[in-house]
């Protein structure tokens, strides 16, 4: 009874070492959907558990959703956020990378209020995903959401400069092209 209660102690006291040593009966599971459209995916990406108590680690989540269908991971939930959207909120450069190697067709896809991952790295501050997805993002860098807002509008709204000058200079080099 006693290593039953420090086991369930040391659980809730660390959740990522009960993840790490159960790790392996957690499966992506493309047909799990919560009331609100979050897959697997969603939810590991986003660091919320996927089955209660288990939370998926940081460095683990791309193993998690490597194998996972092209359009698993570009399935929408019901804010319209994908896959893509919330690993760069989240700042998972590697889920990031996953999906732009993929080449994935939700790489330019709006949410609910139309921001893009791109909008989404503007307005979260997250330069290092912006640079992943600006190469494979043919209209994003202008493109607008529903307030008429570009991804740099909003850099400029929040004060980033770094994401305003990336930006400043994508949209400048993509004229130029033109």
């Amino acid at each position: 009874m006693r290593q039953r209660i420090q086991t369930f102690l040391l659980f809730l006291l660390c959740p990522y070492l009960f993840t790490l040593v159960w790790g392996d009966i957690i499966e992506l599971d493309e047909t799990r959907v919560s009331v609100i459209g979050w897959t697997d995916a969603h939810t590991a990406v986003y660091g919320r558990p996927i089955i209660e108590g288990v939370i998926i680690p940081f460095d683990d989540i791309v193993d998690f959703v490597k194998y996972a269908s092209d359009d698993f991971l570009c399935r929408q939930n019901d804010f319209g956020q994908t896959v893509l959207h919330l690993a760069v909120r989240q700042n998972n450069l590697g889920v990031i990378q996953l999906c732009v190697d993929r080449r994935l067709e939700c790489l330019e896809t709006g949410n609910n209020d139309g921001d893009t991952p791109l909008h989404y790295a503007a307005v979260w501050n997250r330069p290092e995903a912006a640079k992943l997805l600006l190469p494979l993002t043919t209209r994003n860098k202008q493109i607008l959401n529903k307030e008429g807002k570009s991804p740099l509008d909003d850099a400029k709204k929040h004060s980033h400069p770094a994401m305003i000058r990336l930006l400043t200079d994508a949209t400048s080099s993509n004229i130029e092209e033109l």
